[in-house]
């Protein structure tokens, strides 16, 4: 799951949403902060989300559920 966020959603996206991800067993859920260009990579382990990676423009965030996926953020934040 990804969630882009807007300062009108950042709260509910980090909050409600994550909780209700985490409990119908969604096994990763992304962050996308395009105002601060980072991501927040979040896994689900023992029924619950944890914070698997906080990225950056340079990093390059790889997916644990899809095999082989990877994508740099470089390529979300372009201008």
């Amino acid at each position: 799951m990804i969630e882009i966020t807007s300062e009108s959603t950042k709260t509910i996206d980090q909050t409600s949403k994550k909780t209700l991800y985490e409990k119908h067993g969604v096994r990763e859920y992304w962050i996308v902060d395009p105002e601060n260009k980072q991501a927040e990579q979040y896994v689900l382990r023992e029924a619950s989300f944890k914070l698997n990676d906080e990225l950056k423009t340079s990093d390059k965030l790889i997916s644990e559920v899809i095999n082989g996926f990877s994508l740099p953020l470089n390529k979300i934040f372009e201008e």
